[in-house]
């Protein structure tokens, strides 16, 4: 068991560590907060997105034969042979 003496010992020493903690963070970090920084602002990004469809630098990216994941799917179907047998 700590005694009463030892255990005052350690608050006293843990108050010393907190104060000598604070002044070496005040002393360090006090400066920063009195200086001007400029930061760079990003330009901002533009939401018009090109018409891919007619366009020839595009056709070359996207492949024209793909799914459209936009167009809704229909179920089911009219066709009585869909494998062509």
């Amino acid at each position: 068991m700590i005694s009463q003496k030892e255990r005052q010992q350690l608050i006293i020493a843990g108050l010393a560590g907190v104060i000598v903690a604070g002044l070496l963070a005040s002393l360090i970090f006090h400066g920063v907060s009195g200086k001007g920084t400029n930061v760079p602002v990003p330009e901002m990004i533009s939401s018009d997105f090109p018409a891919v469809g007619g366009d020839s630098h595009y056709q070359k990216i996207f492949n024209s034969k793909a799914l459209d994941p936009t167009q809704a799917v229909q179920l089911g179907s009219q066709n009585g042979q869909p494998f062509g047998q």
